[in-house]
C-alpha cells in the first residue's frame, strides 16, 4: 500500500499495477513514459531464469558431448559458437587447433560465417575434439546438429598442423549452400570457398593461423572415423 500521507508534486502522482509501482509525470504536452520502479521479487526472479539457461545450456552439451560421433551415413556436430556472432565459447576440451581460449570473450573480426563447434567422442590429439564448421543458419549455442561432411579446411598454427571439418545439415532446407559434396562447393560456390579460406586466416592473423588448403569429403569423413572413439 502507498503512504496515505505523502505530499506528492502537482505534476506528478501515484499509480499501482500489480506487482510494480510506477509514477506518471505530467508534462506540458500530456504525460511523459513512466519511470518503473521493479521490486525485488521480480529482480531476483529474472536472475534465476538466467541462471537456470546457463545451467540447461551446460546440461545439455554435456549430453550432446557424450554422443556417437558417426550415425549410420551422418555425423554429430555440438555447437559453441552459432553463426552470424563474434562471442567465443569454447566446451571442447584439451588445446584446440583455433585458439578460441587465447582471444577472450569475443572475436576481434567479422562474425562466424557458420556454425562452429566439434563433433563428440572425438580425439583430434591432445585430448582435444574435432573442429567442425557447419554451413547453416544460426542454432542456439550447446544444440547437436545431425550434419553431412563436405570438405575440409587444412590449417596450421605455430608449428603443428590440423583440420577443420566442413559440413551441412543433413536436412537441405537448412543448408546455407544447397551442396552435399565438394565438388559442388568448386564448380558452383568457388568465391563462398575462398571467403571461408580468408576468413579463417584474418580471424586467428595474430595466433599465426594459416590455411594449407582444401581436400574433398572423402577425406572429411576418412578423418572423423580415425578420431572417433571406440564406444
Amino acid at each position: 500500500m502507498l503512504p496515505k500521507n505523502r505530499n506528492f508534486p502537482k505534476n506528478e502522482f501515484p499509480r499501482k499495477t500489480g506487482r510494480v509501482r510506477w509514477f506518471v509525470v505530467r508534462g506540458r504536452d500530456g504525460y511523459l513514459a513512466p519511470k518503473a520502479k521493479m521490486r525485488r521479487p521480480v529482480f531476483f526472479f529474472l536472475i534465476l531464469v538466467v541462471l537456470l539457461e546457463l545451467i540447461a545450456c551446460r546440461m545439455s552439451v554435456r549430453r550432446a558431448s557424450k554422443m556417437p560421433a558417426i550415425k549410420g551415413e551422418v555425423v554429430h556436430a555440438v555447437v559453441e559458437i552459432p553463426a552470424g556472432t563474434c562471442r567465443l565459447r569454447a566446451f571442447g576440451q584439451g588445446e584446440r587447433l583455433l585458439p578460441l581460449k587465447e582471444l577472450g570473450e569475443r572475436l576481434p573480426f567479422l562474425p562466424f560465417p557458420g556454425n562452429f563447434g566439434f563433433v563428440p567422442s572425438t580425439d583430434a590429439g591432445g585430448g582435444a575434439p574435432l573442429d567442425v564448421l557447419v554451413l547453416s543458419e544460426a542454432v542456439p549455442e550447446g544444440a547437436l546438429q545431425v550434419v553431412v561432411p563436405v570438405g575440409v579446411l587444412a590449417v596450421s598454427r605455430r608449428g603443428w598442423s590440423g583440420h577443420v571439418i566442413v559440413a551441412v545439415p543433413e536436412e537441405e532446407r537448412l543448408r546455407s549452400l544447397p551442396v552435399g559434396r565438394f565438388q559442388e562447393i568448386g564448380v558452383n560456390y568457388q568465391p563462398a570457398q575462398l571467403l571461408l579460406s580468408q576468413w579463417l586466416e584474418d580471424a586467428f592473423v595474430g595466433q599465426e593461423l594459416r590455411v594449407l588448403g582444401w581436400r574433398d569429403e572423402t577425406v572429411a569423413w576418412e578423418l572423423v572415423r580415425q578420431a572417433a572413439k571406440p564406444r
